[in-house]
């Protein structure tokens, strides 16, 4: 498979209880080069999990128990309408013990995807305790084990991981795992706790350590914010909560961001 492009290098990231189908329709015929589903449950433990956030009120995402239902579910919804052929649709799945269950459900997914996302990013309560989201940074042998899974069972769809930057600590295992694996892109949310701002050094270090595509999220604003990252080694941005009060923020984005590719090219004497 050819290494991994996002085109134009914006791109919409997964948010539990707002990334639906109609959501990420919307983002594509606003030009986005990726829109990112989810998250969603894929395996029992992880239903587990989110059947306890629901109980606080968290609107995450449940697929349905049986295959007929989700086979409803999924006809109904996809698939989605690409604005341009070079355009890529994901879904982020929050996956902590790979099974029979989890096999047969990606699968389903496939005629309507070009990416799959393992979430190794969630900070909630009871998907943490249960093993997944960024708890998976801190167990690498089971997040090489599931990363194995999904390239041994679907190679013919791109493979990354999205990732908190400030909970991963052995960045050179992460990174030996991912080149190992021949893993597509890695997605690095920078948040800062507490601040308004993303810390590009995530971005550094792992670029650092691997050729992999970096996908660059948190606190993009502007066209000197998608430099910066660009600067520190990603090659793509998302933007994920802006969208939710704004989702037309994207568009504008993505139109200011055309116009400056142009100026940067005709500048440099780039043609092509």
């Amino acid at each position: 498979m050819k290494k991994f492009q996002v085109k134009p290098p914006i791109a919409q990231s997964a948010m539990s209880g707002y990334s639906t189908p109609q959501f990420c329709q919307k983002m594509l015929s606003y030009g986005v080069g990726l829109a990112l589903l989810g998250a969603y449950a894929i395996d029992n433990k992880m239903s587990q999990a989110s059947l306890q956030i629901l109980k606080r009120g968290r609107l995450e995402f449940i697929l349905p128990d049986n295959e007929d239902d989700l086979d409803r579910w999924l006809k109904d919804r996809f698939p989605l309408i690409k604005k341009e052929s070079t355009q890529l649709l994901g879904v982020n799945f929050r996956l902590v013990e790979p099974d029979e269950t989890s096999l047969k459900r990606i699968k389903m997914f496939l005629p309507y995807i070009d990416v799959i996302e393992l979430n190794a990013h969630c900070r909630q309560h009871e998907v943490i305790v249960a093993g997944g989201g960024q708890a998976l940074l801190t167990n690498l042998e089971k997040f090489e084990k599931i990363i194995q899974f999904l390239k041994e069972n679907f190679s013919t769809k791109y493979i990354g991981v999205k990732i908190r930057g400030l909970a991963l600590k052995d960045v050179e295992r992460f990174c030996q795992i991912v080149n190992n694996n021949k893993v597509d892109f890695i997605h690095v949310d920078c948040m800062v706790v507490g601040k308004n701002k993303a810390e590009v050094e995530y971005i550094k270090k792992i670029h650092e350590k691997t050729p992999v595509t970096i996908i660059g999220n948190n606190s993009v604003r502007t066209i000197d914010d998608i430099k910066r990252m660009f600067a520190a080694g990603a090659e793509v941005v998302s933007i994920a909560r802006p969208l939710i009060k704004e989702p037309e923020f994207i568009k504008e984005l993505i139109k200011r961001w055309r116009t400056f590719e142009i100026k940067h090219k005709l500048n440099s004497g780039e043609t092509s």
